[in-house]
């Protein structure tokens, strides 16, 4: 099923134009008719690829141990900021606490006075927050609970948190928005004519070769090296008032992604999307409503729309950077500039999607919906979701049972898993009726 947006924007300049990268380029093609000036934005699209190294070629609770004074006051709020073999602990301090101890163990429902009996238990006493725990290994989910101590004693444990620590920069982290757009692209490419028919265009028009099929096309992974990437690209173009494919340098899309860590193995592919829109509002909300626009005018362009519908590609970063953008009717907007990064790297293979409520029960997701204490179990590896909900996880082809570990009712739960020639989607919703697999 589609899932629909409708939302309300000014009228815009939409010009599209095509460039070249990885060793070859091809021509721009025509600009579409203005509307208005009232706002403004600009989208550019680039596939390059490999085996020939030419463009368009493929190459919960737990348990007290004992009782605690009652004016001993149990410390709340408690929440973890993963870190590489690490975990950061934040509370609120309960007022007349002198201060705090933490118990951790890799398994749950501690028990603070038998934290030795527990695999991995130890107790860090008398600290303060924020408090960063280490020597826990990555990839592996940790249990930790705090309690606060005074003059009457220790309190009882405060809510069990996990946290699967990793080496991942949290700066690289994609933001809401960013994985917003990320599903819009799923959206379409799971069911391309109906993403065509919500925006009253033919999935063929303005396409020569009418290379475009109506079938189901593999969803992306997001990857953390391509969404560097793409966030440097639009931060670049932003700074110089520049808006094309060519960027830092000269470089192309396909060097910015190999810079950014990006590995192309043969036979790879890279694309590139680019758009700007102007004014953009600083805030969430008006964030969210430019990323929503930034698809749609990505989409309804031909160019553009032959790079989110290549079934050929696997991964995707998506970079959506603010700030003052001069357009070329001489005007200057605080706008938002967006880059797509797309490729495909040798015969790797992903398990990816989202972790979300579905608060406005409209079965997709939104920015403001994330779950973030979910995990995932593959082989005895765990993999927590990002901050935003979004997940990406390299298999090899094969079978798999998914472990699905989080505070939500209904969990633990698990779920057979396939993984072919393509990547797999797997969305964790929780709904008014419980947890539900997608």
């Amino acid at each position: 099923m589609l899932k629909l947006f409708l939302p309300i924007f000014l009228s815009a300049l939409l010009v599209a134009c095509g460039g070249g990268g990885g060793g070859s380029s091809k021509g721009t093609s025509p600009a579409l008719t203005p509307v208005s000036s009232a706002s403004h934005s600009s989208v550019s699209s680039l596939n390059s690829s490999s085996a020939s190294s030419v463009s368009l070629s493929s190459s919960s609770s737990s348990a007290p141990a004992k009782p605690a004074e009652t004016n001993v006051q149990i410390p709340q709020g408690v929440y973890a900021v993963r870190g590489n073999n690490a975990a950061t602990l934040y509370w609120e301090k309960p007022a007349g606490s002198l201060g705090y101890n933490i118990y951790v163990a890799s398994e749950a429902d501690i028990a603070p006075d038998n934290i030795d009996k527990f695999i991995n238990g130890r107790a860090i006493k008398n600290v303060q927050p924020p408090y960063t725990v280490t020597d826990l290994a990555n990839g592996k989910q940790w249990y930790l609970v705090v309690t606060s101590v005074n003059l009457f004693g220790e309190s009882l444990p405060g809510q069990e948190i996990r946290a699967v620590p990793s080496d991942l920069d949290p700066a690289l982290e994609p933001t809401p928005q960013e994985v917003l757009v990320v599903e819009l692209i799923n959206r379409a490419r799971a069911n391309p004519k109906a993403e065509a028919e919500f925006y009253s265009i033919g999935l063929n028009d303005d396409i020569d070769d009418a290379s475009i099929n109506e079938d189901s096309k593999q969803p992306l992974a997001l990857n953390t090296m391509l969404q560097s990437a793409a966030r440097e690209h639009s931060r670049w173009m932003l700074a110089n008032n520049i808006f094309s494919h060519t960027g830092i340098g000269g470089s192309t899309p396909s060097e910015r992604s190999k810079i950014a860590g990006y590995v192309l193995r043969t036979p790879w592919r890279t694309g590139e999307n680019i758009s700007v829109i102007g004014p953009a509002n600083e805030d969430h909300s008006g964030l969210t409503a430019v990323a929503v626009r930034h698809h749609q005018n990505l989409f309804k362009s031909a160019g553009h729309r032959k790079n989110i519908l290549n079934g050929d590609f696997r991964n995707i970063g998506v970079g959506q950077r603010v700030g003052n953008y001069t357009f070329s009717s001489g005007t200057t907007y605080y706008s938002s500039m967006l880059t797509e990064s797309y490729a495909k790297s040798g015969s790797e293979y992903f398990l990816t999607g989202v972790a979300y409520e579905d608060i406005n029960n409209n079965d997709f997701y939104d920015v403001g919906e994330a779950m973030s204490d979910i995990t995932l179990e593959i082989d005895g590896q765990f993999y927590q979701v990002f901050s935003s909900g979004a997940y990406s996880i390299p298999l090899a082809g094969g079978s798999y049972t998914i472990t699905i570990h989080g505070d939500a009712p209904g969990l633990p739960v698990q779920h057979a898993v396939i993984i072919g020639e393509q990547n797999v989607k797997l969305d964790v919703v929780k709904t008014q009726q419980g947890i539900v697999i997608r």
